[in-house]
């Protein structure tokens, strides 16, 4: 028998549960596996591309070494939501059966779930160390990358045709990581400038899926701030560990990004303006309240004041906008941009401040806050194809 504080129970098992997916080809993978090891209660879970294992402590647990068995995910978490604030004070006991129906007992209740055979479970992926780049990201570095993820997470596809921009390109050099997305029309890009150089992050190029780059920014809030991150990769697996977590997952088979053409490109636009990113956010909001999510809404400088402008779905009146520049912008500047395209990127960075470069009303415009360096990138419009 498995007995284990029920605040810690909850906690892993929802947080694993984040990760589960629907796969209707392969159902056994919509289970959680539990494996008690030396004391630590071990949760797994699998989309069978990304793995995720975290466990809890049970030092009081004098059971079978090696015990393993699955419980149904989303029956488990159901479950555990139900018990009040005084059972979650207390321990759950799990009695594992032979029959896979195993039964969960706390101060006030008690219930069997039935699971299915540990021994059809996906086995972990295995990266081989000695063949990986490796490196070790301290606290501050993990900081910078977990906030560059943040930064670009938005910007991916969920277009599979495109491989390459369904993930996270990691493209690195001995003192930093770049993290890049794309969907087509929006570019983001963030460095992480490492503190403590490291020759391996030279090797590093690979795209990462998206969900396994989410799945560690969720992880990272659960971690102490102190942890380090360490981070191994081969030409097909990438596994990370951080505290109490171990991510586990295939690459995508394509080829990284052009990135240096576009920063190439974009260090010679010359033109710019800046506003108040709340400003402008709740500007935008507003026109997109009066016209489709799929709609364009048109923006034009004026020297001290920027309008936006957007036609109502079902009539032509127009609503207009005005919002005033920090810095003062060229005069003439006019292109259109989806709307709910340009409310993701002012929704994605918390900046006070953002600047607006440019080199011509067709081409995209550079978005970036105090940090030039981490900056997203827009397509304009041409309504004339409309």
């Amino acid at each position: 028998m498995i007995k284990i504080q029920a605040t810690k129970l909850i906690k892993g098992v929802t947080f694993v549960n984040r990760t589960l997916r629907e796969n209707l080809a392969s159902p056994i993978v919509q289970n959680i596996q539990f494996a008690v090891v030396k004391n630590k209660l071990y949760m797994k879970v699998t989309d069978l591309r990304t793995t995720l294992i975290t466990y809890v402590n049970l030092p009081d647990y004098k059971g079978e070494e090696g015990l393993t068995f699955l419980m149904p995910g989303k029956a488990l978490s159901s479950l555990l939501s139900t018990m009040s604030s005084k059972d979650t004070q207390e321990q759950v006991e799990i009695k594992v059966g032979k029959d896979y129906s195993h039964s969960v007992k706390w101060s006030t209740g008690k219930q069997k779930l039935t699971g299915e055979d540990a021994k059809l479970f996906p086995k972990k992926t295995i990266i081989d160390k000695s063949k990986a780049i490796s490196i070790d990201l301290n606290s501050q570095d993990r900081d910078s990358f977990i906030k560059a993820l943040q930064y670009v997470l938005f910007a991916c596809s969920t277009e599979e045709l495109k491989p390459s921009f369904t993930g996270v390109n990691l493209v690195g050099s001995d003192s930093n990581l770049l993290c890049i997305t794309s969907d087509g029309a929006t570019f983001a890009m963030c460095p992480v400038i490492l503190s403590d150089e490291q020759d391996s992050a030279a090797k590093i190029s690979a795209i990462i899926p998206k969900d396994f780059m989410s799945t560690l920014v969720n992880a990272s809030e659960e971690t102490d701030e102190a942890e380090h991150l360490f981070l191994s990769l081969t030409d097909r697996l990438i596994e990370i560990k951080l505290g109490t977590f171990v991510l586990t997952s295939s690459l995508i088979d394509s080829v990284v990004l052009p990135y240096q053409g576009v920063i190439n490109a974009t260090e010679k636009y010359k033109l710019s303006f800046s506003f108040s990113r709340l400003e402008m956010l709740t500007a935008l909001r507003r026109n997109l309240l009066t016209t489709s999510q799929l709609g364009y809404v048109t923006i034009e400088t004026f020297g001290e004041t920027l309008e936006i402008r957007s036609s109502e779905s079902d009539n032509n009146k127009e609503t207009v906008s005005n919002v005033n520049l920090i810095e003062k912008g060229s005069i003439g500047y006019i292109a259109h941009f989806i709307g709910s395209r340009l409310l993701k990127i002012l929704t994605n960075t918390a900046d006070e401040v953002l600047t607006v470069k440019y080199n011509s009303e067709r081409e995209a415009v550079v978005i970036h806050g105090e940090n030039e360096r981490a900056f997203m990138l827009l397509m304009p419009i041409d309504i004339s194809k409309a």
